[in-house]
């Protein structure tokens, strides 16, 4: 097929083994892939009981005390976080109610995002 073109199989092989040669620079200047992460191997989910308790202790007084943002899903819905705190012992209910009391005189007052409770974030 080289000798119909004019070129000779020497001249025919050299081009090749140089553009084949070319195409290999040009693929290693690509930089390489990143191999495909899934959702959970990029973000690092954390669940933490301390900060939780007190987002849930915070909504709940800010639902509790009619709060401007009682509206938010997170305030409006944080009573169905409780669900079946009644069945628990007395002694428990108390130290939960207890709990929720201090949300209400010294957090629920305060907004969650600037000012004195971002320090407690």
């Amino acid at each position: 097929m080289a000798a119909a073109m004019g070129m000779t199989t020497r001249k025919f092989l050299l081009s090749a083994c140089g553009f084949t040669c070319f195409a290999a620079g040009l693929r290693a200047q690509e930089p390489a892939l990143a191999p495909q992460l899934s959702l959970r191997e990029r973000f690092g989910f954390k669940s933490k009981l301390w900060p939780n308790l007190h987002h849930l202790l915070y909504v709940l007084a800010r639902f509790r005390t009619q709060a401007p943002d009682r509206l938010r899903v997170a305030v409006r819905d944080a009573p169905l976080d409780t669900e079946g705190f009644g069945a628990l012992p007395a002694a428990m209910r108390a130290d939960w109610e207890a709990a929720v009391a201090a949300y209400l005189t010294d957090a629920a007052p305060l907004e969650i995002d600037r000012g004195k409770l971002v320090d407690v974030n």
